[in-house]
């Protein structure tokens, strides 16, 4: 947009309009926090679905239940898969107490054994979309 023989560019949902360097450089705009924009210029957060999530009161958590110590490792690999944790957070101490007091015969695990379950849910995953290619006739690919 030009603005009294200025070259100026323009939010595209609240019009506030912008300087534009000499070099064109867009980074003002970038940093824009518009209040009218819908969409996020953050990454999206992986995440899996809630029924796999909702079942977990009465497979771990309920009173009298065995402790299902595979599960559990699971959940916390979805956990640390999901909100990109490193894999030693098994080792910081709270981590430890936290699980302690949850699961009195819970046996702690190692930044190894985390690596290995994060493995092992991403080859589970994979076979899961490798099925699921399987059955759908066709994919579109776009770019932006």
């Amino acid at each position: 947009v030009t603005v009294s023989g200025v070259k100026k560019g323009r939010c595209k949902h609240c019009k506030t309009t912008f300087v534009i360097s000499s070099g064109g450089c867009t980074s003002s705009m970038k940093r824009h926090k518009c209040l009218m924009r819908s969409g996020s210029l953050t990454q999206n957060t992986l995440r899996f679905g809630i029924s796999e999530v909702s079942g977990l009161t009465k497979e771990v958590i309920s009173k009298g239940a065995k402790l299902d110590t595979e599960k559990i490792r699971e959940i916390i690999a979805k956990m640390v898969v999901c909100h990109e944790y490193a894999f030693n957070m098994v080792e910081h101490c709270w981590f430890r107490f936290l699980m302690k007091v949850a699961f009195p015969n819970w046996v702690p695990i190692s930044r190894t054994t985390m690596k290995r379950d994060v493995t092992k849910l991403y080859e589970v995953e994979k076979k899961k979309l490798k099925e699921y290619f399987k059955r759908v006739p066709s994919v579109a690919l776009t770019t932006d």
